[in-house]
């Protein structure tokens, strides 16, 4: 199953999409995001796009730790 949103904010346009997928393991979800910046803004993506890979890396931890007690 795919969930995909997609806004704007400011000068800038976003996709988020969420990926689940069934694995011999158990659940993958998977994450990607597209953000498109106009003007000076697109300088910081570098910035911005390292600060969004850590803090959905850590969201997505803090997800899986939930769903896993929940689990037990």
């Amino acid at each position: 199953m795919e969930i995909t949103f997609t806004g704007a904010s400011g000068p800038g346009r976003f996709e988020v999409s969420y990926l689940i997928e069934e694995t011999a393991k158990g659940i993958r979800l998977s994450c990607h995001m597209r953000m498109e910046q106009k003007g000076l803004f697109a300088l910081a993506d570098p910035v911005v796009a390292a600060s969004l890979r850590r803090d959905f890396a850590a969201n997505l931890r803090n997800l899986e730790a939930l769903l896993e007690t929940r689990a037990e």
